[in-house]
């Protein structure tokens, strides 16, 4: 009795939660950047949950931003039983999964959103997000000859959707972010970071990115649990991940 006492007094009657976006340029889900991150991130002390949202021919606009949408409403609907802060509620995506957590970011207040639902706007709004080597504009890549473009690339990205275009979205309603690429990235030049810088700034909006020097696209939490090598370990990349939590603590005060 005692013990198991002494145990809930070290447990927080409630933690953060991060809702995790695999990447697959709209086509697949990449299991690289899904339970990996959950499990890092768990270790950090949030609530971590893996959404596998509408992908390829399914990812259709709006059904990416309902999907994600749902998730943080299913998770505010049940934060008392999985012991959640429902105002702390980040959606964490990476690659096309970023795309996923930046329409978030971006776009949780449109009306026709709520109408879907069925439930008021601002239940829809992630409390923060973090954008993993995501573009900010579709035309970066789809566009530019140099750029490699995934053979699966889902239906979204493909048919242009102007919804892809975020920092035309971006306005006083859009959540604090944190952004991290590589300047060696082929398949998400590092223009899109300074993308989201000028339209950021633009609106004084809080932020935090880190671009580093050297490493791959796709390098996830870049630890033993993702990695696809051991060099991938030596790059800075993984320090992403202190940083981000961090940022996300200080935001949350937990």
């Amino acid at each position: 009795g005692t013990f198991s006492g002494d145990q809930e007094k070290l447990q927080p009657e409630k933690r953060p939660a991060i809702i995790i976006l695999p990447g697959g340029a709209y086509g697949f889900l990449s299991e690289t950047e899904a339970e990996p991150v959950a499990l890092t991130f768990l270790k950090e002390g949030f609530n971590t949950f893996v959404l596998y949202y509408s992908v390829g021919e399914e990812s259709v606009y709006p059904n990416p931003l309902d999907d994600v949408s749902k998730a943080i409403l299913q998770i505010r609907n049940n934060a008392q039983k999985w012991k959640t802060d429902p105002d702390a509620v980040a959606v964490m995506g990476f690659s096309a999964g970023a795309g996923i957590a930046a329409l978030s970011a971006t776009q949780w207040n449109d009306p026709d959103l709520a109408g879907r639902l069925g439930v008021p706007s601002d239940m829809l709004k992630p409390n923060a997000a973090v954008l993993g080597y995501g573009a900010a504009r579709n035309s970066t890549i789809v566009d530019d000859p140099d750029v490699y473009k995934p053979p699966i690339l889902g239906k979204i990205a493909r048919d242009g959707t102007p919804q892809l275009d975020f920092p035309d979205y971006v306005g006083p309603h859009t959540c604090p972010m944190f952004i991290w690429c590589t300047r060696e990235d082929a398949y998400v030049p590092q223009v899109n970071s300074e993308l989201w810088i000028e339209m950021l700034n633009r609106y004084n909006l809080p932020y935090e990115m880190h671009i580093f020097g050297s490493g791959h696209h796709g390098m996830s939490v870049c630890n033993t649990l993702s990695s696809y090598g051991s060099e991938d370990l030596k790059t800075s990349v993984p320090a992403w991940v202190p940083l981000c939590t961090s940022w996300l603590r200080r935001l949350f005060n937990f």
